[in-house]
Order: C-alpha cells, then structure tokens, then sequence
C-alpha cells in the first residue's frame, strides 16, 4: 500500500479545509483541497483524481508547498493578466447611481445590464457603455437581477383564482357538514382517479371552470 505523502506542518487539516473552502481563486482552491486530502492520510494518487489533477502536477503543487508554504500554492498567473479596467464612474456619480437603482427603470421592469449601462452613459455622457459594464456595476451595488416569472401561455385565471379559494371552501363545508371528513381535491380536467381510489362524494361542490374540486368525504 502507498504511504501518504509528507507535508511540512504549515498549517494544520482544519486550517487547510478552511482554505479550500475560502478561497475566491479556483486554482488555488483545487491546490488548498489536494493538500487537505493528502493530510487527512489519502494518498497523493487518489487525492490528485479527487481533484481532478494529474499526478505530476499534484506532486508539484505537494512540493511548493513544502518548501514555501502558502505562497507556494498562488497562482502566479494572475499576476500576468492585464489590469482591470479603470472605473467608468468617480464615488459622486457612483453614489448617484446606486440611488437610481433603489427605483425602477424608465419602463417599471427589472435592472439589467443594458439599462444600467445607459444609465451610466447618461450619467458621464460617454456616447456608449457596453452591457457588460452594466452588468458588472448591478453586481457590484449587489442589485439582484430579477426576472419575472413567466406565466403558462395556457394558465386560466379564473382557475388559479378557484384553487386559491379551496381553503376557504373547505371550512365552510366543515361547518355546514360537522360530522364528515371534509377534504380539498385538486386535479386536471378530464384526469380520473385511479381505480379503487376515487373519493366517495357526499357533496360534490364544482368550480364552473371545471378545474377545482373541493368534496366532502362520509366517515369511512
């Protein structure tokens, strides 16, 4: 059976899950796990597939760490991306559209993207904003992105209305028949009950929809 790989005690297995699980870079998140697996006594190859490393660079990442500890598992390559481009808006105007966003856009829907992009165009007269950068500044006010539910293109109201009044029907029904078990039935129009399973109905109250039932039920 293999040994479990050695690690210098640079952090202990609490500290190390704890890393892995905080980390916001998913590179070295994957690093953080591998060395988490390899102190809890899994070995080197069966941590790497875990993780989904091959086991060269596994054994790299194990090897970096030993000799630099943290530092050895960052991953440098963010240090060779371009820098973030600077900020389309100064704190005033940043404030201000954080203001605009606590009320609806122009047309009563949802922020998006596209809108508050135009907002900012407007706001620094910069002829265009890309939708992307609206987008960025709606997560950054952490502005959820709200979609409205749509609605089934076969959906009867007046059907969702009745369902919505069973409750209410039931418990006049309780009071009008105190000695039957009442119970609320709801199902689809021309949908039968299975064999052997249909309510026996001593008042059968129908929705005219025809889509909502509510029954009373004689003891059994």
């Amino acid at each position: 059976m293999p040994r479990p790989l050695h690690l210098e005690p640079h952090f202990s297995a609490d500290e190390l899950k704890s890393r892995y699980r905080a980390s916001g870079d998913p590179v070295e998140s994957r690093r953080w796990h591998l060395l988490w697996l390899v102190h809890t006594q899994t070995t080197l190859t069966d941590a790497a597939k875990a993780v989904g490393l091959n086991y060269d660079y596994a054994r790299a990442v194990v090897r970096d760490y030993n000799r630099d500890g943290a530092d050895g598992l960052r991953n440098r390559r963010k240090d060779q991306r371009p820098q973030q481009s600077r900020s389309l808006l100064n704190p005033k105007q940043l404030e201000d559209l954080e203001a605009r966003l606590q009320s609806p856009p122009d047309d009563d829907g949802v922020w998006s993207g596209p809108k508050v992009a135009q907002v900012i165009a407007e706001v620094t007269g910069v002829a265009k904003v890309w939708p992307q950068r609206g987008w960025d500044y709606l997560k950054r006010l952490e502005q959820s992105l709200q979609v409205p539910r749509p609605q089934h293109r076969k959906g009867d109201p007046e059907a969702q209305e009745a369902f919505k009044k069973l409750p209410e029907r039931k418990a006049e029904l309780e009071q009008q028949y105190p000695e039957a078990l009442v119970e609320a039935w709801s199902f689809d129009v021309g949908v039968d009950f299975p064999k052997g399973t249909s309510p026996r109905t001593k008042t059968d109250y129908s929705q005219a929809v025809g889509q909502s039932r509510a029954a009373t039920v004689g003891p059994s």
